[in-house]
């Protein structure tokens, strides 16, 4: 669903969500999605999570380590907090962009 017109938040109904593999919701520029993303995200068994370009904000949950993606975008959003330290946990982990947050 990247480079579209999208807006307001995302549905909820996504985390069940059971065949889905890899989340890709990026620049959406012009309207952007907003709002927090559900920590569950990063539990669920995904390849990939591109949410970049958005105006996403909340502080990276205790359980971002928890996702076994191997590659992850949250570039130029509103995010806050540390890195948590579960990150070392990642261990598909192959590339991970959080610039401009």
């Amino acid at each position: 669903m990247n480079s579209n017109r999208f807006c307001g938040t995302v549905p909820h109904k996504f985390k069940q969500l059971k065949l889905l593999f890899e989340l890709d919701i990026s620049n959406n520029r012009f309207n952007e999605f907003e709002g927090t993303v559900p920590k569950e995200l990063f539990d669920k068994d995904l390849d990939a999570i591109f949410i970049n370009h958005n105006r996403f904000r909340f502080d990276l949950p205790d359980n971002f380590g928890n996702s076994p993606v191997s590659i992850i975008v949250l570039a130029n959003n509103k995010f806050h907090s540390c890195v948590p330290a579960s990150l070392g946990n990642m261990s598909n982990l192959n590339e991970i962009i959080l610039m401009n947050n």
